[in-house]
């Protein structure tokens, strides 16, 4: 080769070099400004950890579960052979995204994927609604939603719920119960987050979930799977001084270790799926004491076995942002952020069905600008509020994916 033909081609390549700098730095520059001053540009979502919704999830999913179903092998130990690193990572480049939160059984499901503004389907659902008894199991309704998503090339989010008021049926298997009353003065009668046979039950139904939708062609839709067991957000509401119910003491450590062993197996049935892990109220695992650092002994394990595929996911977002989050900066630093509004802005939030009985009290745009400066790409927003023409609720679900438009907020 000819000096003069190695001083081209060096000379080529130098110039696409130095064009790359230019634009990567004009580019960030922009991104940095167009996030409203957000200390992070790429970020990071599940339910609310208010119990009335919870409990009335699972009520209503119950009741619809008598027919159609179907008696399915358990599935063993091994889980969907997906990939072959236990670290596989979800990806954090992504762009902002906007969830409808609503349910399998919705008749509003096509309207949604229809939207534009939409990016795909938060499904809230119990596990009895799935597996209506031990070994027998009804796909038939998710099946739908699945299939038609995907037709639409969009996606969905899986809140499998269980707790409170986990299947009956465990029971029967030796799974230990409690009674205890709630801060809001009701009565509840649910399994122990951290026994050993709920525990193992569960993660028998997120393979079976999970090959399930493998087979079916569908498992590629999902692009997250909430961690809600244990305990659905991680605050157990009838702990109080130390003790879940009347001889029934709290146990931190099983109930961590618990917390760690279903990590390992949402890691193992969705390990190329984001999982969200729901930040607790105020740290209040067993109220009155304020363990913040459950939390983050948690999500560190999740992060150094895992990677960034755990996300945190706050279910309080709301004008002046979010409690649960914001409690947490040290794990915002190392992967990403998701959120729930607190509220609907309507009014008329449907959980699985059931009307909650609270209004959103800020106004949607400016709770979805709050986000974005936190840093969240991932926005999960009551179905009615989705569904709604009024222009300040619209306006809010193309902030999510403009984020200029927040900065004319006073």
């Amino acid at each position: 080769m000819s000096s003069i033909f190695r001083v081209v081609i060096f000379s080529f390549f130098a110039g696409i070099l130095v064009a790359g700098i230019v634009f990567f730095f004009f580019i960030k520059k922009d991104t940095r400004e167009q996030v409203a001053e957000s200390p992070r540009v790429v970020s990071q979502i599940v339910p609310s950890v208010l119990p009335e919704t919870t409990t009335s999830v699972l009520v209503v999913a119950t009741s619809s579960v008598q027919q159609g179903a179907t008696t399915t092998a358990k599935a063993t130990s091994t889980s969907p052979t997906i990939a072959p690193s236990s670290k596989n990572t979800a990806s954090l480049s992504l762009s902002n995204k906007v969830f409808a939160l609503t349910q399998p059984t919705s008749k509003n499901i096509d309207d949604l994927l229809a939207d534009a503004d939409v990016d795909g389907l938060a499904l809230q659902f119990a596990w009895e609604a799935i597996e209506t008894s031990d070994n027998v199991y009804r796909f038939d309704e998710l099946d739908s939603v699945m299939t038609r998503t995907k037709e639409k090339g969009k996606q969905v989010t899986l809140h499998l719920l269980a707790a409170p008021h986990a299947p009956k049926w465990l029971e029967g298997k030796g799974a230990t119960y409690f009674s205890s009353t709630d801060f809001r003065g009701r009565t509840l009668r649910d399994v122990v987050p951290w026994d050993a046979v709920y525990v193992a039950q569960y993660k028998e139904f997120l393979t079976t979930l999970a090959l399930h939708l493998k087979e079916k062609g569908t498992l590629d839709v999902v692009f997250d799977v909430s961690v809600t067991v244990p305990q659905a957000e991680m605050n157990l509401v009838t702990c109080r001084d130390g003790a879940l119910a009347q001889g029934v003491p709290y146990d931190r450590v099983k109930y961590l270790a618990a917390w760690k062993e279903i990590g390992d197996a949402y890691a193992k049935a969705f390990p190329l799926q984001v999982k969200f892990v729901s930040s607790p109220h105020m740290g209040l695992i067993c109220a009155p004491e304020q363990d913040t650092k459950f939390y983050s002994e948690l999500m560190n394990y999740l992060l150094t076995t895992y990677d960034k595929s755990f996300w945190v996911f706050a279910a309080d977002l709301k004008i002046d942002g979010s409690v649960r989050s914001e409690a947490y900066p040290e794990l915002l630093k190392k992967t990403g952020l998701g959120y729930q509004t607190i509220w609907s802005a309507s009014g008329k939030a449907m959980n699985v069905g059931v009307e909650l009985g609270g209004t959103f009290p800020d106004n949607l745009k400016q709770s979805v600008c709050a986000g974005l400066k936190n840093g969240a790409a991932y926005f999960e927003i009551y179905q009615v509020d989705v569904l709604s023409a009024d222009t300040t609720l619209r306006s809010a679900l193309k902030a999510v994916h403009t984020p200029t438009l927040c900065k004319n907020l006073q």
